[in-house]
């Protein structure tokens, strides 16, 4: 999440109608990853961000990109093991947060004494556990941190299995080929506002969910006026919301790879705020038949920046961010070919409105067939 301006970039970043921020991605160069098994089922993976901007003002980009994307190929010194962490601060001084958030979440869940028996278990102790980490830091060192906060996915890999936490709306896709078709399966519901359970929360601790600009939003209850509210219900950080009903628990789900499954997309929702999943897996599905070492690269730098402009016009362009895993299981890391498959109709696909029931549906029928557990 973005908002504000940033200063004037330097002479190299005018000549872009928008500036772009890359991450440095820690434990190993995204160089490195490609045509190698990375870890278990994972054969390669590849990431992307861009930083927001105000498109009435191209000149000016923001300095610095709010959005976090880390990934441990081989984590625990475990050659089957993957860890990724995916992050989309918020606030002034978002960027700092989501950087501390996510050294807090990796260190958290390495020394969890449960990780090894209960990951899900780990993943719940861990977001509680950084979250704390990052208010207490708040305390000590930066007292003006009221609003700073940031959603948060990681997904862990064990051979062949995964566990997908997540808070807030960082989500995680599985693009899986069934017959002849390529179908995509959200392993993760958005936590916002608009949810039914999470409005009633939210109502239950005296705070309002009003919609402004067609986002449906937090705001304090009683007399206190608001300028602004957040658009998720779930998140690190964001204290001065906490007894709005804002929490950082975690929902976790468990996730089993089948021989069908093609690839994993992780986005923050500089994406999927503007594009239906559907239509983001398809994307990447053709970039990676086209190029499979840049498979996020076109839908995180022109096509989510088109289609955030069109679906809010007049409205700053959120930063956006992807990691993109490829699986092993049809031969689609990226020494090999994807399989031939029909792709999703090439009209558009509006990104999705009202509460998550029809995702939570897609989960409940692929949990009645044994692949996923939510918890």
């Amino acid at each position: 999440m973005a908002s504000g301006e940033g200063t004037r970039p330097s002479h190299k970043g005018m000549m872009n109608a928008f500036r772009v921020v890359h991450q440095t991605l820690p434990q190993v160069p995204p160089e490195a990853v490609f045509g190698w098994n990375v870890a278990g089922a994972i054969d390669g993976l590849t990431s992307e961000t861009r930083a927001g901007f105000d498109p009435s003002k191209p000149l000016y980009g923001k300095s610095r990109n709010q959005d976090k994307c880390a990934y441990f190929p081989g984590w625990m010194n475990n050659p089957d093991w993957l860890l990724v962490i995916m992050l989309d601060g918020h606030g002034a001084d978002g960027v700092v947060f989501s950087d501390k958030a996510c050294t807090h979440l990796e260190e958290e869940l390495r020394k969890h004494p449960s990780l090894e028996e209960d990951p899900a278990e780990a993943l719940r102790d861990t977001f509680l556990a950084a979250d704390k980490k990052c208010a207490d830091y708040g305390v000590d060192q930066q007292p003006s941190w009221t609003s700073e906060g940031a959603t948060a996915a990681v997904m862990l890999i064990k051979g062949p299995r995964a566990w997908v936490a997540y808070s807030g709306d960082t989500m995680v896709t599985l693009a899986t080929q069934v017959g002849s078709e390529l179908k995509m399966l959200p392993l993760s519901v958005p936590h916002v506002p608009r949810d039914s359970e999470e409005k009633a929360r939210i109502k239950q601790n005296g705070a309002r969910v009003l919609s402004a600009k067609g986002v449906d939003r937090i705001y304090p209850g009683g007399a206190i006026l608001a300028k602004d509210g957040p658009s998720v219900s779930r998140c690190l950080g964001n204290v001065n919301f906490r007894k709005w009903g804002m929490i950082a628990d975690c929902d976790v789900m468990d996730f089993t790879f089948s021989a069908n499954d093609l690839f994993l997309c992780i986005a923050t929702d500089g994406i999927h705020d503007c594009i239906h999943p559907a239509e983001m897996v398809r994307h990447v599905y053709e970039n990676l038949k086209a190029n499979k070492q840049t498979g996020a690269n076109e839908m995180v730098q022109t096509i989510s920046a088109a289609e955030w402009q069109r679906v809010f016009d007049n409205c700053y362009v959120d930063d956006a961010t992807m990691c993109v895993c490829c699986l092993r299981s049809l031969g689609t890391g990226f020494g090999e070919e994807l399989p031939d498959v029909d792709t999703f109709p090439q009209g558009r696909v509006e990104p999705p409105e009202g509460d998550s029931n029809s995702t939570q549906a897609q989960i409940d029928s692929h949990q009645s067939a044994g692949n996923t557990t939510r918890t």
